[in-house]
């Protein structure tokens, strides 16, 4: 005999997957503008406007029209890092090639002792405690390092180079205070994106900032959030090749 679905059941069972549906769209996705391949051949002109870029996230990073810099994006605000890591805030209707954000809603804890260092022991200690590497994940930072090493672009004049052969400016933060976000993605999202750690730095004063290159931790809190979906605005099709017009 086969079982009749009662008009309670019915709506339990409906009910049971709308709220599963709703803890899935609870989770926001990591939103990125572009493929990170793109601008490392040289796609500087940006694609869309700093206002629309923030209806997709409230944390993140990127980069300036025509490579005028790098940003970082905190509590919905965005910071562009001029050439000597000197802060602006740009206005919303600059246009971006590239960025990748998310919003924040809070992450887990994870311990970062005094002493790690990027690239080497600050990597494996958070992996260490990942629940995956092939999953994409969302860091905010905030406290003192004993030392930031940052980067940011002059812009670089047309025909666009690629990037690695714009010139960088390089400077060192010491005693550096203030907020480090960005993300630890896996292996598989080369070309589309930066495998591994990008982070980007912005002090307390909101002065200076940059794309790091290294730190030391000294008295800083890391919280650490999982993001299940990875969404790709891929640029648009047109006359201009990468490289400028």
């Amino acid at each position: 005999m086969v079982p009749k679905l009662t008009r309670a059941a019915a709506g339990g069972l409906v009910a049971a997957a709308l709220a599963g549906c709703a803890a899935a769209a609870a989770t926001p996705a990591v939103w990125q503008l572009s493929a990170f391949a793109v601008l490392a051949r040289g796609g500087y002109d940006g694609v869309l406007t700093v206002a629309e870029v923030r209806r997709h996230g409230d944390v993140g990073l990127g980069a300036a029209d025509g490579l005028n810099g790098e940003m970082v994006v905190v509590d919905g605000r965005f910071y562009q890092f001029l050439a000597d890591g000197r802060v602006v805030v740009p206005p919303d209707s600059m246009r971006v090639p590239f960025a990748a954000v998310t919003f924040w809603k809070g992450g887990r804890d994870v311990p970062a002792r005094p002493g790690l260092r990027y690239g080497s022991s600050f990597d494996a200690a958070v992996d260490s405690l990942l629940p995956s590497a092939d999953a994409f994940y969302v860091l905010r930072m905030e406290g003192t390092w004993d030392v930031v090493v940052a980067r940011t672009f002059s812009p670089p004049g047309r025909p666009y180079p690629p990037l690695r052969g714009v010139a960088a400016d390089t400077f060192t933060l010491e005693s550096a205070r203030g907020t480090m976000v960005g993300f630890r993605q896996p292996s598989y999202a080369d070309p589309l994106s930066i495998p591994g750690y990008h982070l980007h730095f912005i002090d307390a004063e909101r002065a200076r900032g940059g794309h790091v290159l290294g730190f030391t931790t000294r008295d800083v809190r890391l919280q650490v959030s999982e993001r299940p979906d990875f969404t790709v605005r891929t640029p648009p099709a047109g006359p201009a090749a990468p490289g400028g017009r």
